[in-house]
């Protein structure tokens, strides 16, 4: 008879436990979204390089908490490198990793010589930062605004 009780509640946490995992909003970790933001902008990138920028910030939300971020559709097109795509429809209602990629402060190495053709002391320079909605079920980009400084 114990045994039976001990089976059947094994049995009901086991339930108990898929139903949470099945209501909860995200299967993308949050170390995915991360790496799905750089994929995103490594294209626009000028030395493609991921240590160059440093999560500011990586969570998840609703939407309608950020939804301005991502209305300005011009800030991504000044970016360098590849076309940035168009935002997709956000789902105000969805849950969505909300990833900030900022540019790591970096100590600006010593120029002897000044020259046109010379490459930029701090790689990507003209990237301070950039913002990416990814969808919490699929990892997908949904939204991006990439801060890419006019020259």
């Amino acid at each position: 008879m114990q045994k039976l009780k001990s089976l059947r509640s094994k049995f009901l946490i086991l339930i108990f436990s898929l139903a949470l995992a099945a209501c909860t909003d995200s299967s993308v970790t949050q170390d995915a979204a991360v790496d799905a933001a750089w994929r995103a902008l490594d294209p626009v990138t000028t030395a493609h390089n991921r240590a160059n920028f440093e999560v500011g910030d990586a969570r998840l939300i609703k939407a309608e908490e950020v939804i301005q971020r991502f209305a300005n559709e011009r800030m991504n097109s000044y970016c360098w490198g590849t076309r940035v795509p168009a935002n997709a429809t956000i789902d105000l209602g969805a849950t969505y990793w909300y990833v900030h990629l900022k540019h790591r402060a970096m100590t600006p190495i010593p120029i002897t010589r000044v020259s046109p053709t010379q490459p930029p002391a701090i790689p990507d320079w003209n990237i301070p930062e950039a913002f990416f909605l990814i969808d919490a079920r699929t990892g997908n980009v949904v939204a991006r605004a990439i801060a890419c400084m006019m020259i």
